[in-house]
């Protein structure tokens, strides 16, 4: 049999990254030669090549990424030029035409996980089919900071226009990206949750006196985490939070003093990914209120919500259209009836023990389809095409 290789390209350490990790894993275990281009892995992904986009977070490193932003968002204004631009997006990135000539391998697929790895996954195309895999609505992603909308905006919307119809399959994480996409765009995209391996687990029995909810991910200013934690304030004393949050130390660092008169939330360091199962575990219900300020939280249908799941714990959120459709399918969860912090808290108290025990057992049961391996069959089924 003819050796298959692929290359799967993330702006980011995909080792601790769950959705393209899995992807490479996918492809090993279809038998494919796998490479990987992103920035510097925390762990061995034990892929075939890794080829490392290098990034600096020095002083100087972040001025010139932000003067170079500022010049290709000038050029994209003044006069559309494709090819000065695809120049200022490669100094962004920090490839230039010898890493094309270094990564010469001919592969069969590539897999595409950030929109500004378009241009560079077609330098390198050859015959490969090449896939995106759209995590975001990209030309909302910030949309609620004007200096986003000026500067990047007008960029990921020319790639989004000169690249979209050039893929040979697109995917995304939710029905309301992939609508928003195919009516902006044309294209149609395949819905490919964002789903975890499965675990055997069973549910935690949950005690009357105290019920546990935590809440792990980014730390996204737009994400609004104060309102969690003012959420908590208007719950009884049987709930507490606990948040283990990455991202911006500034804004972790606000959360922490937004928690210091309660005694009830506490705001943690995270924890490796292959410690994510054991530690929600431990909880009694998987807690993820973000109001739809922006598109992308608007229709938004995270990791996490589907690690609750495989976690065996109950879901508490807020009425987003494409995270509540699964959550009220299995019955594994509630949802408040508005997004306000007094509507999230009031369904929170509602709970009894018993309440967040039989949504644990619709979770046990949700388990069993909403995990990697089934999901894993969407992207399978459509690339059968390429063989």
């Amino acid at each position: 049999m003819m050796e298959k290789n692929a290359i799967v390209m993330s702006l980011g350490d995909p080792s601790g990254d769950p959705r393209p990790k899995r992807m490479v894993d996918l492809l090993k275990n279809q038998g494919f030669v796998v490479d990987v281009i992103s920035h510097p892995c925390k762990t061995d992904l034990g892929v075939n090549q890794h080829f490392i986009i290098p990034i600096t977070y020095s002083f100087l490193g972040k001025v010139k990424r932000r003067l170079v932003r500022y010049a290709r968002a000038a050029v994209s204004i003044l006069y559309l030029n494709d090819s000065v631009i695809d120049k200022f997006n490669a100094v962004l990135i920090g490839f230039n035409n010898d890493f094309c000539r270094v990564v010469s391998n001919k592969y069969d697929l590539i897999i595409v996980e950030d929109l500004f790895l378009l241009p560079l996954a077609f330098e390198i195309k050859r015959n490969a089919k090449v896939i995106f895999d759209a995590r975001e609505y990209y030309p909302r992603q910030n949309e609620e900071s004007f200096f986003w909308r000026l500067m990047e905006k007008p960029e990921r919307l020319r790639l989004c226009r000169k690249y979209l119809p050039m893929v040979d399959l697109m995917l995304t994480v939710s029905p309301g990206l992939a609508h928003e996409y195919e009516k902006e765009f044309g294209i149609k995209p395949i819905v490919y949750r964002s789903t975890p391996n499965y675990i055997f687990a069973k549910p935690t029995k949950t005690s009357n006196n105290k019920i546990r909810l935590v809440h792990h991910g980014a730390a996204n200013n737009n994400r609004q985490l104060e309102k969690m934690i003012d959420v908590v304030a208007h719950l009884d004393e049987r709930f507490t939070l606990d948040m283990y949050l990455t991202g911006r130390l500034s804004y972790i660092r606000y959360l922490k003093r937004y928690t210091r008169k309660s005694t009830r939330v506490r705001i943690l360091p995270p924890v490796d990914f292959d410690e994510l199962h054991t530690m929600l575990h431990n909880y009694d219900i998987g807690f993820h209120y973000v109001e739809p300020i922006t598109f992308n939280l608007q229709h938004g249908l995270p990791n996490k919500l589907f690690e609750f799941i495989q976690a065996r714990l109950a879901v508490a959120i807020g009425p987003s259209p494409d995270m509540s459709a699964p959550v009220r399918h299995y019955g594994c969860g509630i949802v408040s009836e508005r997004f306000s912090i007094e509507s999230m808290a009031a369904a929170l108290n509602a709970l009894t023990a018993v309440d967040v025990d039989l949504l644990k057992a619709k979770s046990d049961l949700a388990a069993r389809e909403l995990n990697f391996e089934v999901e894993s069959e969407v992207f399978l089924n459509a690339s059968r095409q390429f063989n």
